[in-house]
């Protein structure tokens, strides 16, 4: 399965079309209820579990034929994904709310694994970057390249196709490398589906496949179902599978789960939360649909946070805590008031990239205030100025 599928999406009135069926049944009385994630996922979510639960569906899955692909545990909650040539599935256990969830697929792209990692260290500095924005005629963007070892990147959104956010990502990425080599972008994260963070990806499937190499995206997005869904936002969600189906077929298409790892050349990317994991029916605010990545690179941790709000940050506190700690953060949606300020005492970063216009005045003075009397925090980037890189 390559295809990314919002709008052709299998509803729970279709029980012949569940996934479910297809896999060996959950041990324990203890079913929520099944929901479309989006992207041909499907997803249960059981309560008031253990983690001998977690075990028990766990060797019950390897006792019919799967075979762990990845296991991972962050602090107390676990995490596994399991494959059997056909059909994927990941568990995770979260001990703060005795959940166990259960996400069922079609097997496609994996979790990439260090052995699976093959590249070549070619002695580059790993770095992460906060591209400028033009904020003249909008009043948000965000785009983050980092250089990896072999001097591949990793693009984190990318902002507008307009107010030259497409041109300034492809001169930094040139201006890094040996002349005349072509950038190649290890992986394309893609935070949630807004224009503010995915038009220059889609400018770039459409008008710059043969100026970069992009090996691999990463993203996961909700189905409609799941969202207050309105003409433009099916437009958004069509533009996104047109500009994903654009690329090769060597491209490769990673839809992450919670809890799960990529490693990509020198950096681990670890999966704190995507938004399959809010109980919510709908998402009324599709800020809380972003992916949250813990970054591991160089002697640095980065917290992306994309433009979580205060659902997203709650679960990001109650299963994570102090767990959330990290040496740089993206501040989430731009600072505008979505994610609680506690979120950031619990992060204690020192160093903050912040994707907002100058002309925000009230809301830096306020936020950045908090970050640094409450927070620790000792240096704040922002896109609005220039360019930053900082050596990570």
């Amino acid at each position: 399965m390559r295809k990314f599928e919002f709008i052709n999406r299998i509803e729970d009135e279709n029980p012949k079309e569940h996934l479910f069926t297809k896999i060996p049944e959950f041990i324990g009385d203890r079913y929520h209820k099944r929901r479309d994630a989006g992207n041909n996922v499907q997803h249960r979510s059981y309560f008031k579990c253990t983690k001998d639960d977690f075990y028990t569906n766990r060797q019950n899955l390897i006792d019919k034929g799967y075979s762990v692909w990845q296991e991972n545990a962050i602090g107390d909650n676990l995490f596994v994904t399991l494959v059997n040539g056909k059909y994927q599935v990941h568990l995770s256990y979260l001990p703060h709310v005795r959940q166990i969830t259960q996400t069922v697929e079609e097997q496609s792209t994996l979790p990439i694994r260090p052995e699976d990692n093959v590249y070549t260290d070619r002695g580059f500095e790993p770095t992460v970057t906060q591209i400028y924005s033009d904020y003249s005629k909008v009043d948000c963007a965000m785009s983050y390249a980092i250089q990896l070892c072999d001097g591949s990147f990793v693009i984190i959104d990318g902002g507008w196709s307009e107010f030259g956010d497409p041109e300034r990502l492809l001169e930094f990425m040139i201006s890094k490398l040996p002349e005349g080599e072509k950038p190649v972008i290890a992986a394309w994260i893609l935070t949630h589906h807004h224009p503010d963070h995915v038009n220059c990806f889609k400018e770039y499937a459409k008008s710059y496949q043969d100026k970069v190499e992009v090996q691999s995206i990463i993203y996961n997005n909700p189905a409609l179902s799941r969202v207050k869904s309105n003409e433009n936002t099916v437009k958004e969600f069509e533009a996104i599978e047109r500009a994903v189906e654009s690329f090769p077929e060597t491209t490769k298409l990673y839809n992450p789960h919670i809890g799960e790892v990529f490693h990509i050349r020198n950096a681990r990317f670890e999966c704190y939360f995507t938004q399959e994991d809010l109980e919510s029916v709908h998402f009324w605010n599709t800020n809380n649909t972003s992916i949250v990545f813990k970054m591991e690179l160089g002697n640095s941790k980065v917290l992306w946070l994309g433009d979580v709000g205060s659902g997203a940050s709650d679960f990001l506190i109650n299963n994570y805590f102090d767990l959330l700690e990290a040496d740089v953060v993206q501040i989430a949606h731009h600072g505008y008031g979505d994610a609680p300020h506690g979120l950031y005492l619990y992060i204690n970063a020192k160093t903050a990239l912040w994707p907002i216009p100058d002309y925000r005045t009230e809301i830096i003075e306020k936020l950045g205030g908090f970050l640094k009397e409450k927070c620790n925090c000792e240096k704040i980037y922002f896109s609005h100025d220039k360019t930053h890189t900082i050596k990570v």
